[in-house]
């Protein structure tokens, strides 16, 4: 649970409780509330101190905050909390200017990832909320995303994420870089993912008996299957990609301890800001990286894109293969006798 939603849960518990004249609500009160509400809301108790509780009303009273009319009333020593109109609530309350300010920043940084289905109504709210809010301004484009405008298979992106949130049972008609034909695939979709600005499904394959991932550019048709059970993910999606790197994943393979000497020190800051992996681990005495992951293809072109500035020292076994590779890549710019 994220910080801000724990804020929009006390705000709301809060609101309730100074719009109630029918009791008094002191500090304790404020806090409990608060606690049973979480508790009701995920399962536990966050904790809520006096001091998070105060900090909230000086929020709501502020100007950025909901200009709520929060009023202190002593009791002997204590004071309780009550608006000074019972008929306000922040339901009912204006939009702060720093809150509209922060909604239209929020649809311009949205309608700036183009090409993403599913996202092009962010543009036409930003105009109509400024409108509304008249706060429209003249602004030039000051974000760019990484995000490929031009890659198939976008299409489907809407009709797989709602796929997912409702589990069905997708036929999916796809076409393999290595095959002449499209084949039929039977798919519980999971899970979609993006990788080098690449979309990936992941589910299961009731045909292979598999998990599988397919990428959305190579998908040509989706269809409904009501015919077949939906089959459940056992697993975390995201612990399921922690010992790799890309999409490529290989169950029964185990994690590798993969050691890269950097022959050019002046790399070695970039790889810290930038690591290659999150198992990452820098010796910067012997400029040697190490990483914990699984061997596949997305790895080994990963090392290969860092070129003549890292050299696998081990396993033996990615080691052939880099070399390999490069032997590959040599042959294809000799030059022939017959040239």
């Amino acid at each position: 649970m994220s910080s801000n939603q724990q804020a929009q849960i006390r705000y709301q518990v809060l609101d309730r409780c100074f719009s109630d004249f029918k009791r008094k609500y002191f500090i304790e009160h404020l806090v409990k509330a608060c606690e049973e509400a979480t508790e009701r809301e995920y399962g536990h108790i966050n904790g809520c101190s006096e001091r998070q509780i105060r900090d909230d009303i000086k929020f709501m009273k502020r100007e950025e905050g909901f200009k709520a009319p929060i009023q202190s009333y002593r009791e002997g020593k204590p004071v309780y909390y009550r608006y000074t109109d019972e008929h306000y609530s922040i339901r009912n309350s204006e939009l702060s200017t720093t809150q509209k300010k922060q909604i239209l920043d929020a649809l311009h940084l949205l309608s700036g990832i183009e090409g993403l289905p599913g996202l092009e109504w962010a543009s036409t709210a930003v105009v109509k909320l400024g409108e509304g809010f008249d706060m429209n301004r003249q602004a030039n484009k000051v974000v760019s995303f990484e995000e490929n405008m031009y890659l198939k298979g976008l299409f489907y992106f809407d009709t797989l994420y709602q796929a997912i949130l409702s589990y069905k049972v997708l036929e999916i008609t796809y076409h393999p870089f290595q095959y002449d034909t499209a084949r039929a695939e039977l798919i519980s979709p999971h899970y979609l993912k993006q990788y080098n600005n690449r979309w990936f499904l992941f589910g299961y394959n009731h045909n292979a008996e598999k998990i599988q991932n397919l990428a959305l550019d190579r998908i040509k048709e989706v269809k409904d299957n009501r015919k077949t059970s939906y089959q459940y993910a056992d697993f975390d999606y995201e612990e399921y990609f922690e010992d790799i790197i890309g999409v490529s994943q290989n169950e029964n393979q185990e994690v590798e301890e993969v050691v890269l000497q950097v022959r050019n020190a002046k790399l070695l800051p970039y790889i810290q800001t930038k690591p290659l992996h999150g198992s990452q681990k820098v010796d910067k005495v012997a400029n040697v990286i190490r990483l914990q992951v699984k061997l596949n293809y997305e790895l080994e072109a990963l090392i290969l894109s860092l070129g003549e500035q890292v050299e696998v020292k081990s396993p033996p076994i990615l080691l052939e293969k880099i070399k390999s590779r490069i032997k590959n890549m040599q042959s294809n710019y000799e030059c022939s006798d017959s040239a």
